[in-house]
């Protein structure tokens, strides 16, 4: 499988101009027609990874607009496609809440598309070898379907620089496991590793076609401390293969390629175009669709990202804010949550079933749960926390 990533086909991008999602169709296929995406996803069942972080409203750009998903699914819709839309949300336990209170949902299901949560299972195991093995549990819709596009909203991002196709497929990850990978890879380029060996797994899984749309119309710079959110409209749709795409999108909007370090992971595996001089035909691209390029306040780091022993005090917090919790009373002991573990955690206790202490957190078990017996629980210090980060979401099913 690493003879067919390092033959991967030559690097295809294509930019268009837009700065209104009402009119957002024509540059969607414009730019699927420039990049060959028709012909790939005409008539196949596609699956589609936005970038749902927030249970937030479109205006504060946190994810891939609703209308962006919204219409790209209408046109692959009119090419005769099924399209499938899914993603785990940042918000532990909580993707069908964001899928809610985004608009996404309402905006997939209009344009005849449906939408899954990844959390939900069922999981593949893919193992990696090489010098740092890593294991990928991963949704096995991915593996199921004719083609993954990774449609990621264009924002800053205070670890990666950039928020760009690469990383948006860390929502493939279910629940907890984003944070796991955290705590394995800590820091920028330990981290940008690991998204590029989530790449090879998805690949090594059996995903057939790899490719992506960005949502550029409206976008997000700055972050941080001493630098808030800045909302910016670059008016760009971008798309092709996924490597490309995120050199483009840096170009485009002011910053070096070679200072995002999944870019720079990427060329380092053969996966990408080199940062450093990414080709004279990618340059005039970028020029012709973005004349005057904006540059992006750049973001600062987090407190919690700025050495390795907070950044590794962060994500094991995160990682266990939100656990699985079993009532006996409203349990018809239908076992979906014993069949659905990946890890085989769920056991029979003296008073209802028992999370065992291999449980890694990708909340399949609550979110199969067809009578809401296998809830969620939050430790009490830690509730004011968890709600901060997911306001504007209804948490009244925590326990």
């Amino acid at each position: 499988m690493d003879r067919s990533l390092k033959g991967a086909p030559p690097a295809s991008v294509a930019i268009r101009r837009c700065t209104d999602y009402r009119t957002i169709r024509p540059a969607l296929r414009d730019v699927m027609d420039a990049t060959g995406l028709t012909q790939t996803l005409a008539h196949r069942r596609v699956f589609l990874k936005p970038n749902l972080m927030k249970g937030s409203l479109p205006e504060h750009r946190n994810n891939t607009h609703p209308a962006f998903v919204g219409s790209l699914t209408a046109e692959l819709v009119a090419l005769g496609s099924e399209v499938v839309v899914g993603d785990s949300s940042g918000i532990l336990g909580f993707t069908d809440e964001v899928f809610d209170a985004s608009g996404v949902r309402s905006a997939v299901e209009r344009a005849g598309g449906r939408v899954v949560n990844l959390d939900a299972g069922p999981f593949e195991r893919i193992s990696l070898a090489g010098r740092d093995p890593a294991v990928f549990w991963l949704p096995r819709i991915l593996f199921e379907v004719d083609a993954v596009v990774s449609v990621p909203k264009l924002k800053t991002h205070s670890l990666n620089v950039l928020s760009l196709a690469l990383k948006n497929l860390v929502g493939t990850m279910p629940g907890a496991t984003k944070c796991a990978m955290h705590l394995r890879r800590p820091g920028p380029d330990a981290f940008a590793e690991g998204v590029v060996d989530l790449y090879r797994a998805l690949v090594q899984g059996g995903v057939r076609s790899l490719t992506a749309m960005v949502d550029g119309v409206w976008a997000l710079a700055g972050r941080g401390p001493g630098v808030g959110p800045i909302p910016r409209v670059p008016g760009l749709v971008v798309g092709g293969d996924p490597f490309a795409v995120d050199v483009a999108c840096a170009l485009a909007v002011g910053f070096d390629p070679a200072s995002i370090p999944t870019i720079r992971a990427s060329a380092g595996r053969g996966l990408g175009p080199d940062p450093r001089a990414p080709g004279e035909e990618m340059l005039r691209i970028v020029r012709e669709a973005v004349p005057e390029p904006g540059p992006f306040e750049r973001p600062t780091r987090n407190w919690s990202e700025r050495t390795i022993w907070t950044t590794l005090a962060h994500y094991w917090v995160r990682g266990r804010i939100v656990k699985p919790v079993h009532d006996p009373g409203r349990c018809e002991g239908g076992r979906r949550c014993v069949d659905v573990c990946p890890v085989r955690c769920v056991r029979k206790g003296t008073r209802g079933w028992v999370i065992g202490r291999e449980c890694i957190g990708c909340l399949a078990c609550h979110e199969v749960c067809p009578t809401g017996a296998m809830g969620l629980t939050v430790p009490r210090p830690l509730r004011g926390l968890f709600r901060r980060r997911a306001a504007g979401l209804d948490v009244g099913k925590l326990r």
